[in-house]
């Protein structure tokens, strides 16, 4: 009976998965091409027009910031060479090698259970799940100084778990020294990224060694050296001269320790509560066509952790609240998209693994009543094909800036602007604030007088890339329009067009 019900269904959700993958990843490689710089784009720019690659790594070191490796790949900004259409490119690179790294993670560790297809199917629905609701977007792929230090770890640490779990396993000597070595460069890189993934990173490396002690303890002779580059790495990174000092500038905008405590647990509450709907439906899907079958062909408890469900599930919903007091307190209150992309991640394959412990441990019996209820898949497919079509998700959202034509629109506005800044020879250059904001691809931009100088930096920053007088906007940017509100007015505008 559990058999045939599996067969019956299973092929057709596979292939909704992974069409559903594809939808997913289209709109966000096409827009791509509109892609503009921003911010710490021109900043760094103008700071590697003036000095060397080394002074800048160790001037940033020891004046500002402990992250040697993001330090190093700014360099490649693609803005200090003035080359626009690489700028363009990279996010796709981002991306889809993100993707392929999701589907290597998963191939890898469920290869033994589930075939070909069902793997795609899963890794479709990871890829879906992150990027539908990455809290943003534009960080995530798109602004570089964001996609190569926050994004690019990301990518970096679905690859150190895949060598976390082959130098766990029974292997030759020398294939396990390479998966040490490859864990090891991957470490050091992902420590010296950003704080965030420092943290999941040593996280993960001291869960895998506490299992190794549990279950192997003669694997312990390659973690325990492990944890100590990551500690090492760690303290070159976190003490660094750069850190202290910015420390002490943090300080003055979180001087309360309760408004921080506070804070940090608002807003994973609000996370939370934002990602819950999206995922609770998924599990509706996962459950029976990819948890119950996986569970039925060997327990992942032999391939992750030795744990208990409570103990893991307890660790990981501690550090996400660690990692958000962290980012509460040092980036001064700040609710930065970036780093809660990478929370984000994190909370997201914690939260599968944890349901795939609980999937192992439940009966033959509650198995099969998932899998043998036509009433419970039909609405667990229903649903979930309304969350993939919901108007709001950051899919959606792609979708409907490349066809209102917003994203070409704002990719024509910024290229006249610079021209209007290359010619301007005033002290002060007015150029047009953006009509056009696709919130998928847009981070940050200039201000004009009249508004908060706060961040008025950026002016300064973009005005010096390009040689001119202080550019500021001649007005407001107009407030960013819903999905809803985007789709009303393309209506007008095609109806006005060819209804007249």
């Amino acid at each position: 009976m559990l058999e045939t019900m599996l067969s019956k269904y299973e092929n057709r959700i596979q292939n909704i998965l992974i069409a559903v993958g594809v939808y997913t990843i289209l709109p966000f490689l096409i827009i791509s091409q509109y892609n503009r710089p921003a911010a710490d784009d021109y900043d760094i720019a103008v700071r590697y027009s003036r000095h060397s690659l080394s002074y800048l790594i160790k001037d940033t070191y020891l004046n500002w910031s402990g992250r040697y490796f993001a330090s190093l790949i700014s360099a490649l900004d693609p803005v200090n060479y003035k080359d626009y259409e690489i700028y363009k490119l990279l996010p796709v690179a981002f991306i889809l090698v993100f993707a392929i790294a999701m589907f290597l993670l998963i191939r890898t560790i469920a290869k033994e259970y589930l075939n070909l297809k069902q793997i795609l199917a899963l890794s479709s629905l990871m890829i879906y799940l992150y990027i539908a609701a990455v809290p943003s977007s534009s960080e995530a792929f798109y602004w570089f100084p964001s996609a190569c230090i926050y994004h690019l770890s990301d990518i970096f640490y679905l690859l150190l778990l895949i060598q976390l779990y082959k130098l766990q396993k029974p292997i030759k000597y020398t294939r396990k020294l390479f998966h040490f070595f490859y864990a090891s460069v991957i470490a050091v890189i992902i420590i010296g990224s950003n704080e965030i993934s420092m943290i999941i990173t040593m996280f993960s490396i001291f869960m895998f060694s506490i299992s190794v002690w549990a279950g192997k303890k003669e694997m312990l002779s390659w973690f325990l050296p492990l944890c100590l580059i990551g500690i090492i790495a760690s303290g070159i990174s976190v003490f660094s001269p750069g850190n202290l000092k910015r420390l002490e500038y943090y300080q003055y905008f979180t001087q309360s320790s309760i408004w921080t405590i506070t804070g940090a647990g608002g807003i994973t509450f609000f996370y939370f509560l934002q990602w819950a709907l999206l995922i609770l439906i998924a599990t509706l899907i996962y459950i029976p066509f990819i948890g119950i079958p996986l569970a039925q062909k060997l327990s992942l408890n032999k391939i992750t952790v030795s744990f208990k469900l409570k103990t893991f599930a307890f660790l990981s919903v501690a550090l996400i609240l660690f990692l958000q007091l962290f980012a509460v307190w040092f980036a001064g209150g700040s609710n930065l998209g970036r780093i809660e992309n990478v929370i984000y991640l994190f909370f997201l394959l914690a939260y599968f693994l944890g349901l795939q412990l609980f999937i192992n441990q439940l009966s033959i019996e509650k198995k099969n009543s998932f899998i043998t209820n036509k009433f419970f898949l039909s609405i667990a497919v229903t649903t979930f094909a309304v969350t993939v079509f919901d108007l709001n998700n950051n899919i959606s959202t792609a979708y409907i800036d490349l066809i209102s034509g917003k994203a070409i629109k704002y990719d024509k506005e910024l290229s006249e602007r610079d021209e209007i800044a290359k010619l301007c020879k005033t002290d002060t250059c007015y150029v047009p604030p953006l009509k056009n904001v696709p919130k998928t691809i847009f981070f940050t931009d200039i201000k004009s007088l009249g508004e908060d100088t706060t961040n008025f930096w950026i002016n300064e920053v973009y005005s010096t890339f390009m040689h001119s007088g202080l550019v500021v906007t001649s007005g407001f940017q107009p407030p960013l329009k819903s999905n809803l509100e985007t789709i009303k007015e393309t209506g007008k505008n095609i109806r006005s067009k060819f209804f007249q």
